[in-house]
């Protein structure tokens, strides 16, 4: 911090037209300081930062229109960006410049969440489903479970994970196209029942009614007693194939009642953890299936 002294001698040698050089020369002082103390008349002011470099390009006016229309795009639940906001704001700057000013503001970027949109009508199926289930006391030892499960010839469709080092590293096959699939029907009965069976890719009402009549009910016949088949409810979800008139007339004709699944809702089915145990069985020693009818 400069003395009043050094101040008052910077302006005697300044009317003498002395250059700023000379004078930090003299005095043995930056030739900054002498042309910021000449600037400021003498008098002892902080220096500022806050106007130093380039202007800013988005003034505190141009912050409020980007902030208020973030804000209302995700009220309307609409997608918003840095590029939807130039476009909409007609803004002569970088995209990146825009992304700057809303991460000032505390706007972060995230992944957008798909989900199921709900209606009223689905809700209250989905409340009365519930109420059904406490009400009639069904216990979930008396549900078939029932359902399809792809398996591909190149490994699980999930993404997988393992430990590795610098020596030891694990590939999964991979092929250029499709290298192949089959679907698989599945049911389970409590307690540790269970049938699978291959299906068609593309399987239609008559199919999967075929499928039920000769394969799958007679295998629950087998395993549940004449007088208790009338305690059990088949369950399945609402494929087109599950729901057409077809199928609904021949899941009339059986002694197991039907369980209506609501639409729309999570596939809340304990085969799901069948269907893990299987891909852990299938895929866990990387064996290369070379066609669909190996695996």
């Amino acid at each position: 911090m400069l003395s009043a002294e050094v101040r008052q001698k910077i302006l005697d040698y300044s009317r003498e037209n002395r250059s700023c050089r000379w004078i930090a020369k003299k005095l043995k002082i930056a030739h900054t300081t002498v042309s910021r103390v000449l600037k400021s008349g003498g008098t002892k002011n902080k220096r500022t930062r806050s106007n130093a470099g380039r202007p800013r390009k988005l003034n505190r006016a141009d912050g409020l229109k980007i902030k208020r229309v973030t804000m209302d795009r995700i009220q309307k639940n609409s997608l918003v960006n840095s590029r939807i906001i130039k476009n909409e704001l007609n803004l002569d700057v970088f995209l990146r410049t825009i992304q700057r000013k809303m991460k000032t503001m505390d706007f972060t970027y995230d992944k957008i969440e798909r989900k199921i949109p709900l209606s009223k009508s689905t809700k209250n199926e989905r409340i009365k489903f519930c109420k059904k289930m406490l009400t009639e006391d069904i216990s979930t030892n008396f549900i078939i479970f029932s359902d399809e499960k792809k398996f591909s010839v190149d490994g699980p469709d999930n993404l997988c994970s393992y430990q590795k080092n610098d020596v030891a590293t694990l590939n999964l096959p991979k092929r250029q196209g499709k290298g192949g699939s089959i679907i698989v029907l599945g049911c389970m009965v409590y307690p540790d029942k269970f049938y699978l069976t291959k299906t068609s890719s593309r399987m239609n009402s008559d199919e999967y009614i075929k499928l039920l009549e000769t394969e799958i009910f007679p295998f629950l016949k087998n395993n549940i007693k004449a007088s208790e088949r009338g305690k059990y409810w088949w369950q399945q979800d609402n494929a087109s194939v599950h729901t057409s008139r077809k199928t609904r007339d021949f899941l009339m004709s059986q002694p197991f009642k039907s369980l209506q699944w609501p639409a729309r809702s999570p596939d809340l089915n304990i085969i799901e953890n069948l269907w893990s145990i299987c891909i852990i069985c299938l895929y866990v020693l990387n064996i290369v299936f070379f066609s669909d009818n190996y695996l």
